[in-house]
């Protein structure tokens, strides 16, 4: 099991707290054998709802510490794959997804969860006190380039939601009434996108299709030679 750890900073607290509350409904339904988190931020996910026992913290300081671009994991080995703050924090993210698409069991589940570039909140994030903050450095990744991955790899989207609209420049947590508001009529300003989808696979190989017989065409039956009368009959 991954365990659940706090911060001491309650914007932390709160930030970690409102991606918990809206994974909590989908772990139930996310079910298999292995799940796999990817990167330290994993820690601050709460995965008491999810029936997978075997659970697995990939990292510096986790239960295995490898890149995330090269997993020591066969193919079709893990259910569910989680990258938690992940892919902005990698040289190459592109092939990060691929390294969880490689591992996932066909039918298996990846969870994203990305910083929005674009959003005011991880904008005043990354330019004000908090720009030193592991949590929100590293290379800007758009949602739109990310997610026009997953389409590529052939996964299914079944789950995208945006949160945490509230302000990072101060010491407390938004009021529930703006995060409300601004998830109905705002959600662009969304500072954090949770994306769940699932693994397809198309096969490459041709199934030939079993020939048919060709069906000898009648013959035209001729009709009967009629002798024409002459001049000399």
């Amino acid at each position: 099991m991954i365990a659940f750890g706090t911060d001491s900073d309650p914007l932390h607290n709160w930030l970690w707290a409102s991606i918990n509350g809206r994974l909590q409904p989908w772990w139930p339904r996310l079910f298999g054998y292995h799940l796999i988190a990817i990167g330290d931020q994993a820690l601050h996910l709460d995965f008491a709802g999810s029936p997978i026992r075997h659970q697995c913290l990939i990292g510096q300081g986790g239960h295995v510490n490898a890149r995330p671009d090269a997993l020591p994991l066969p193919e079709h080995s893990v259910d569910v794959v989680v990258l938690p703050f992940t892919l902005h924090h990698a040289e190459d993210p592109h092939q990060v997804m691929r390294e969880a698409y490689r591992v996932l069991i066909p039918g298996g589940h990846l969870v994203i969860i990305q910083p929005n570039p674009f959003s005011p909140v991880v904008f005043g994030a990354r330019l004000g006190s908090r720009r030193r903050e592991p949590l929100w450095q590293g290379r800007w990744l758009s949602p739109w380039r990310w997610r026009d991955w997953l389409s590529l790899l052939a996964c299914d989207l079944r789950y995208r939601d945006q949160l945490c609209f509230g302000s990072l420049f101060g010491s407390q947590p938004p009021p529930a009434r703006w995060e409300e508001f601004a998830s109905h009529h705002l959600p662009w300003l969304g500072g954090v996108e949770l994306v769940i989808a699932c693994k397809t696979e198309i096969p490459l190989t041709l199934v030939r299709q079993p020939a048919r017989r060709k069906m000898a065409s009648p013959r035209p039956a001729l009709a009967p030679q009629v002798r024409m009368p002459t001049l000399r009959s």
